[in-house]
């Protein structure tokens, strides 16, 4: 039975921020995969324009980019992208797609060196067949998702990854009243999925481990602060929690080329950032109410890099920070972050960034959870020093320079 569902906006946000649905688990070996190149008919320009075909049979691939319509409106992709088992064509320039349609293979379909996918009308979710997503942006900018898992005709090509594209071709008819199809060849840009290590195509990069594994919907974030050999200063970060069964995984590209990614297996976080500029790294980790890891690597074009970090929760103390009338949130950096020094503007994002913070509250601002080691205090313009031991609390106090 098709399944042909609408979601809002809370729906669509979920998505972005990593949080697939579940698929049953099934032998995918239903699902018709062969080897690519084993097409059994020449492909050929299209004939006509409207190429809805609800019968594989009696696909035959157009030798033109692909190309259709999908829920009436005109639909040429402008951006194919192949994330592990993700398929995505997309339409429009802005966050939100204006057109879309996104293909999700199943995981057990290995695809290191192509495959050829053909789905039946009257197969279904059952079988193992990819799961569809539409979405078209509707008046208000929002995308108007709905979900297809059968009811649909398909034919698949993808040839073996090669530079980090994928050519491919597909022929694609929708079960909706109006006629929604995608027809003809792309090149995918391929990147890889959330579970996979990063690779040659991703250097330089750093990768490490969080340790000890953390514990159902405890929240983790992972980054960086760094000063790129040309000297600017750059920062990312990402979070997430481990899902039921300790998995899970969450993909930050607000700054690509770079990219953030962490990901959980058995409740241990695993991360990693890539493309990075050659350079000097502060990278750390951050676990709600249990405390903060920090290490230095250093990045050389085409490095990879491991930076293992580790945390103690048992070795945590709390800062209690007196402050000048109308002063606001008071922040903590590591005083002893090695040579060279780190400048004012390292620092500056350095203290963001770690979020070691709190709010004055009476003219004091408390911050718990604190790692034990020396810090500078710092609120605005105001500076001091405080060393931090684990179960206890320091005293210190804020006060303008005389």
């Amino acid at each position: 039975m098709r399944v042909l569902a609408s979601v809002g906006l809370a729906g669509c946000l979920g998505a972005l921020l990593g949080c697939g649905g579940a698929q049953p688990p099934a032998d995918p070996a239903q699902v018709q995969v062969v080897p690519p190149g084993d097409t059994g008919k020449a492909a050929e320009p299209a004939t006509k324009t409207d190429l809805y075909e609800i019968d594989p049979a009696k696909h035959v691939v157009p030798a033109t980019p692909a190309a259709g319509v999908l829920r009436g409106k005109p639909f040429a992709p402008d951006r194919v992208e192949l994330e592990g088992h993700r398929l995505t064509f997309r339409q429009g320039k802005d966050f939100f797609a204006d057109l879309e349609l996104v293909v999700a293979i199943n995981e057990k379909v290995k695809l290191g060196d192509g495959a050829k996918i053909v789905v039946r009308p009257d197969q279904r979710w059952t079988d193992r067949i990819p799961s569809l997503t539409t979405g078209v942006r509707g008046e208000k900018g929002l995308p108007d998702v709905k979900f297809i898992s059968d009811d649909y005709a398909l034919t698949l090509e993808l040839g073996k990854p090669e530079k980090g594209k994928t050519a491919g071709s597909i022929y694609i008819c929708l079960p909706d009243s109006s006629r929604s199809y995608l027809a003809g060849t792309f090149v995918a840009d391929r990147k890889r999925g959330m579970h996979e290590p990063p690779g040659a195509e991703e250097v330089p990069f750093i990768q490490g481990t969080l340790s000890p594994p953390v514990k159902k919907d405890e929240s983790v974030t992972i980054g960086y602060v760094g000063r790129a050999a040309t000297g600017e200063v750059i920062s990312d970060s990402c979070g997430s929690s481990a899902y039921e069964g300790g998995g899970g995984a969450v993909r930050c590209g607000s700054f690509a080329p770079r990219a953030a990614t962490l990901r959980f297996e058995k409740f241990v976080p695993h991360f990693d950032f890539t493309r990075l500029p050659a350079g000097r790294y502060l990278v750390y980790a951050r676990v709600k109410d249990g405390g903060l890891a920090w290490a230095w690597a250093e990045v050389t074009a085409g490095g990879r890099v491991t930076a293992d970090l580790k945390l103690d929760g048992t070795g945590l103390g709390t800062v209690e920070v007196a402050v000048p009338p109308r002063t606001r949130t008071v922040r903590l950096v590591p005083a002893d972050l090695g040579v060279p020094a780190p400048d004012e503007k390292f620092l500056g994002r350095l203290e963001f960034s770690l979020d070691l913070s709190g709010e004055p509250k009476d003219g004091v601002a408390t911050i718990a959870n604190v790692p034990a080691g020396r810090y500078q205090v710092r609120a605005g313009d105001l500076r001091t020093g405080v060393e931090v031991t684990a179960g206890r609390t320091a005293k210190v106090e804020l006060k303008p320079a005389k």
